[in-house]
């Protein structure tokens, strides 16, 4: 079972590899 926290800490390992990605979430989810 992946925990959110475990989650969490993928999806920010990878958008420190991705500011791109990165920009897009933050206009996609502006309460994060």
């Amino acid at each position: 079972v992946i925990t959110y926290k475990v989650l969490l800490t993928l999806v920010e390992s990878v958008l420190s590899e991705d500011p791109e990605l990165y920009a897009s979430l933050q206009m996609n989810l502006p309460n994060i």
